[in-house]
């Protein structure tokens, strides 16, 4: 199969776009890629793809779980030591919504989970 596109990013509606790409380069070691008031992105170092913080002065943050609604998406970040990871989160404004669930400091629900099994195991 062929495609057309090539993926370039997600985007993530906030109020301070650079708190909020600070938070989340925190987690994940990765560098700012642009910067300016309303738009910030960070990604692997030379890589084509970005998570990326628009602002949006109304934002209103998802709710989870919410049976009335949906969160449409969330992130997860595959962790090596839980227990440090989760720590660091609160440390940095996260708030712990349920198992693997977290939110961030906009309210955005992402999930810290382990790294993937070796085959056989």
């Amino acid at each position: 199969m062929t495609g057309f596109g090539t993926f370039s990013g997600i985007a993530l509606e906030c109020r301070d776009p650079r708190a909020l790409a600070a938070f989340y380069a925190e987690i994940t070691g990765w560098e700012t890629a642009f910067d300016n008031d309303d738009w910030v992105s960070i990604g692997p170092a030379g890589d084509t793809w970005h998570l990326s913080f628009q602002r949006a002065p109304g934002h209103v943050p998802p709710v989870w779980p919410d049976d009335t609604s949906s969160m449409q998406f969330h992130l997860h970040f595959r962790v090596a030591d839980r227990a440090a990871a989760e720590q660091r989160v609160r440390e940095l404004g996260g708030v712990h919504l349920g198992g693997d669930v977290w939110a961030d400091p906009a309210g955005h629900p992402f999930c810290l989970v382990n790294p993937p099994r070796p085959p056989g195991a």
